[in-house]
């Protein structure tokens, strides 16, 4: 507080009266700190000066006369620079969360560089604005009420260059550009929920400063009032906006979408000129040259916005290959739609895509969608990526797929792909859960379905494995010994193969099994009793070549042999 400061020469200096007006002052005057002056000096002059350096708390406070819509001069009393969107970030409604400053670019001589805070981490600018405010730097602020303006030592930035400008990564906007020779004016105007497309005075818009000196200026209208940068609610209808103009002399002008960021590569922005009837497609023409007669435009030029084929995406499922693409065309405009793979190969076409459209069955992967203009005006690329889901494929190896009742171990292996978790049942009510690998003994003979559940996610996937389990000894048994229950003939078999029973007393409620190589259930019977010395035809000739157990299971009987099924027999063979 209390600069003092001195140049070679006696520069001019001016304090801002709040009301748009500028006050001469006296160079000799003590300078205030969070005060923003104005000075004239000739280039080269180094300013030197001293004074308490300034930490903690800093704050101002804030007028609103009404008369200029509550601008405010302001400077960081701080000695370095200070980020802008944290100190927006703890502002009253009542104090706006754009900055105005001079241009440092002399492309944007006279203009005002102004930032609009979106955020801690966003924000837009134009005319060079970044959201960092130079060691004492003097800024606008607008209030729109009498308040007070704090700064913080947390709102200072470690930064070595304040003009640093960072762009949004995920906000919509287009930046509009006036020129003239080498000099220039921005506007933008981006797209939020967070925005009103009707009310300026919401925090989402910057007004516009109209500089005193500048050939020309522009900026885009909302409810009369002029802004430097705008919010307009969502992007996906279509959207008009009137644009003003001022020019301090009658010259060539170009008007220019200089940058659209975030939006569909679909959307479409038109220039509109009603005085000379023209509706310029600026994604195909970015520039429109005009000639431009001195004083101030309104009512003329047009912005019209239209929304472009939104793309989204549905991952893979619990299957694979059930991804799905949709495009949705809420414009009138007719596109000509191609859908490639990562490797170029065509999947789907749309000669003429309006409304929605679903792109089935994909599998995971990154999509170039290619559209087409009617006519050949305009081609363009998108892409979406449609992700993997928790697709899991469950599979399991045992050891042993035949064993001896209360004495054979099965090592039981989790061989599934992708799987998060595991959960065994081995089908004689013991149930395990976790284990990649489990050794188990069967008590009872029988065929035991064992299942793995493998899980990843929301999704599971099961696998099966059967296990024939016997017994070789026991005094309460009959007919037990492996081979001598009953016999296969012939064996190998090809067309047509037979099984003889060969047991001292009938049996009862005889469950007969065929299991393959891979422990697969193929055929399954039962009979309510068998006699003696039965014989049962075999159904060989709906059985693959290979190797199989059979697999008798009842009341008078249990016992397991040997098929095997060689193939069907040629003519000459038989």
């Amino acid at each position: 507080d209390g600069l003092e400061w001195n140049t070679l020469s006696s520069p001019s200096i001016w304090n801002y009266n709040e009301i748009g007006n500028w006050e001469l002052g006296n160079a000799s005057n003590l300078l205030q700190h969070m005060r923003g002056y104005k000075i004239s000096e000739m280039a080269g002059t180094t300013i030197r000066g001293k004074g308490a350096i300034k930490s903690g708390e800093q704050k101002i406070a804030l007028v609103d006369s009404g008369n200029n819509d509550g601008f405010n001069l302001v400077g960081n009393p701080y000695p370095s620079p200070i980020d802008w969107n944290k100190t927006a970030a703890t502002l009253p409604p009542t104090i706006g969360k754009s900055i105005y400053s001079k241009s440092k670019s002399t492309r944007f001589a006279d203009q005002f560089a102004t930032w609009l805070s979106l955020g801690l981490n966003d924000g837009l600018g134009i005319n060079g604005a970044s959201q960092y405010i130079g060691m004492q730097e003097g800024f606008f602020v607008q209030a729109f009420e009498p308040d007070t303006l704090r700064f913080f030592n947390e709102h200072r930035a470690d930064i070595t260059n304040p003009q640093t400008i960072n762009a949004p990564s995920s906000i919509p906007f287009m930046r509009l550009s006036l020129e003239n020779n080498s000099h220039a004016d921005e506007t933008v105007i981006y797209y939020s929920s967070n925005a009103s497309s009707t009310q300026p005075i919401d925090g989402q818009d910057a007004g516009k400063i109209e500089p005193e000196n500048a050939r020309s200026f522009w900026c885009s209208v909302k409810d009369s009032i002029k802004l430097a940068i705008q919010g307009r609610h969502i992007e996906a209808h279509s959207d008009s906006i009137p644009l003003s103009v001022f020019v301090s002399e009658g010259a060539m002008f170009r008007m220019k979408l200089a940058d659209m960021t975030n939006f569909p590569s679909t959307a479409m922005v038109f220039l509109e000129d009603r005085q000379n009837n023209v509706l310029q497609n600026l994604r195909i023409q970015p520039t429109y040259t005009i000639w431009l007669d001195s004083g101030s435009i309104e009512n003329r030029f047009f912005l019209h916005y239209k929304p472009g084929v939104n793309l989204t995406a549905s991952n893979e499922g619990c299957l694979g290959g059930e991804g799905i693409i949709t495009l949705n065309n809420p414009s009138s405009t007719l596109w000509e739609v191609d859908v490639f793979t990562s490797n170029d190969s065509l999947i789907a076409q749309n000669t003429a895509l309006s409304g929605s459209w679903n792109v089935e069955h994909l599998k995971a992967d990154e999509y170039r969608v290619h559209f087409k203009l009617s006519g050949n005006l305009l081609e363009t690329d998108d892409w979406i990526l449609v992700d993997s889901g928790s697709y899991v494929n469950a599979a399991l190896h045992a050891s042993l797929t035949e064993v001896r009742a209360n004495e054979d171990e099965v090592v039981f292996t989790n061989i599934s792909s992708d799987a998060q978790g595991v959960n065994w049942d081995f089908g004689d009510g013991t149930m395990v859960s976790g284990y990649t690998q489990v050794n188990h003994v069967f008590n009872t003979p029988g065929i035991y379905p064992v299942i793995l559940t493998a899980t990843r996610n929301e999704c599971s996937d099961t696998a099966q494995l059967n296990i024939s389990v016997v017994t070789i000894t026991g005094l309460d048994q009959v007919a037990i010994e492996k081979h001598s229950s009953f016999s296969i003939f012939p064996n190998p078999a090809s067309d047509v193969a037979w099984l003889k029973l060969n047991l001292k007393t009938s049996a009862n409620d005889v469950s007969l099994a065929i299991i393959d190589a891979l422990g697969r259930i193929v055929y399954q019977k039962k009979y309510s009793s068998l006699s003696q010395s039965q014989v049962i035809e075999l159904p060989v000739n709906q059985l693959t070549k290979g190797n199989y157990q059979v697999v008798l299971n009842g009341s008078g009987i249990r016992g397991v042999n040997s098929l095997i099924v060689s193939g069907k027999l040629s003519n000459e063979q038989k």
